[in-house]
């Protein structure tokens, strides 16, 4: 498979494709498409905003999938959640008119968990409906379901022309104490931080979180 990295950051998707060509991989910021090379040399990549690229420019890829990982904030606690009217969803509605022109085999894309329901998924899911795209499926993953020990809700969605196999997501965890370790710290979250940020943290006082256990 032929993946196009939109929004491409530092190289997430990159780790994650392994035997899969990644064609390009485009984002705005000079510092992270720096990083990015770091790790990926032989990927080709391209300092673009998004919101200004052509179809033609995207297509001439030759991606069969397009990923994006656009801007979270629009649709984020600390954002303010102003989905379309944040001026950083340009870029995503762009490269949605550059999926019905150029009408790629699959998309993906990643985001926030109030992605899903906002106005901005209302358009993603028009688009791909216009580009034939018509197997489309979206979960809500965190990697806690992988054994990691990190909380970090995240909504996924991929499309496709032909059908695509329904897996469960893997069942693989442990005790929070075997990160840890006996002399674990204080899990508490400081009152200062509670004070500036609460409004967008998730605070567990105790119980499960995934599948760790605080309380252990």
């Amino acid at each position: 498979m032929r993946i196009l990295e939109l929004f491409s950051g530092i190289g997430g998707l990159a780790e994650a494709a392994g035997a899969h060509a990644v064609v390009g991989a485009v984002d705005h910021d000079v510092r992270a498409q720096g990083v990015y090379g770091a790790h990926f040399p032989a990927h080709r990549r391209e300092v673009k905003n998004l919101a200004f690229v052509k179809p033609a420019w995207l297509a001439a890829f030759g991606a069969d999938l397009w990923w994006m990982s656009p801007p979270c904030t629009p649709h984020s606690i600390r954002g303010h959640r102003r989905d379309l009217d944040d001026p950083r969803s340009a870029g995503l509605r762009n490269v949605l008119r550059a999926v019905r022109e150029v009408r790629p085999a699959a998309v993906a894309l990643e985001n926030v968990p109030g992605f899903e329901g906002s106005d901005a998924e209302r358009e993603v899911l028009e688009a791909l409906a216009a580009a034939d795209l018509a197997h489309v499926a979206s979960r809500e993953v965190c990697p806690t379901l992988l054994g990691i020990p990190g909380v970090r809700r995240r909504y996924y969605l991929v499309a496709s022309r032909t059908p695509l196999v329904a897996r469960p997501p893997p069942q693989v965890g442990y005790p929070l104490r075997e990160v840890l370790g006996t002399d674990r710290p204080d899990l508490a979250v400081p009152a200062d931080v509670l004070d500036r940020f609460g409004g967008a943290l998730h605070v567990v006082e105790d119980g499960y979180v995934g599948h760790f256990s605080l309380a252990e």
